[in-house]
């Protein structure tokens, strides 16, 4: 498993020389929606939508997809037993630059304790919930691969705001 999952990372490094297209956010967020159905169907979650401020961006078209499916991913996987799970998706213009904002009222992180390692390889939080460990790790490849930057706030109970900026 853990050469299967370095072959994913490393293969990052390989795409990242891929062509950057138009990406049509709607588009996008309709295939990643399809792809999580299942996870989505069986359980009490709302997704609010509002790409308006910033429609497109021209990026590589793979990395987009894995970069939301991942953070949509996790905020269901994440989310509160205690509330229904309110996950918004937000893309706006700030500096010139097209910036999604992915945030969720689920379980959150605690930044003190663990903001160093966030992002870190095989890094969980929540040892309760399946997972590897993997998909915010690869967020942040895929992030920097694109020549763009990631950006988090969480706090335990009350959820988490991931803010990429896509330069």
């Amino acid at each position: 498993n853990v050469i299967v999952d370095l072959n994913q990372l490393l293969s990052i490094k390989q795409f990242s020389d891929d062509k950057k297209v138009k990406i049509y956010f709607e588009e996008l967020l309709d295939e990643v929606l399809i792809a999580l159905s299942s996870q989505l169907s069986n359980h009490d979650i709302s997704i609010e939508v509002d790409i308006t401020k910033a429609p497109r961006v021209i990026s590589i078209r793979s990395y987009v997809y894995s970069i939301i499916y991942n953070l949509l991913s996790n905020s269901i996987k994440y989310r509160s037993p205690d509330k229904s799970c309110v996950i918004k998706v937000e893309s706006i213009i700030e500096d010139g630059n097209v910036c999604l904002l992915v945030s969720d009222n689920g379980m959150g992180i605690d930044l003190e304790k663990n903001g160093d390692q966030i992002f870190g390889l095989y890094k969980r939080f929540h040892d309760h919930i399946e997972g590897k460990g993997l998909g915010l790790h690869m967020v942040k490849l895929q992030v920097e691969a694109i020549g763009s930057e990631v950006f988090v706030d969480s706090k335990i109970d009350f959820g988490t705001n991931f803010k990429i900026v896509l330069k």
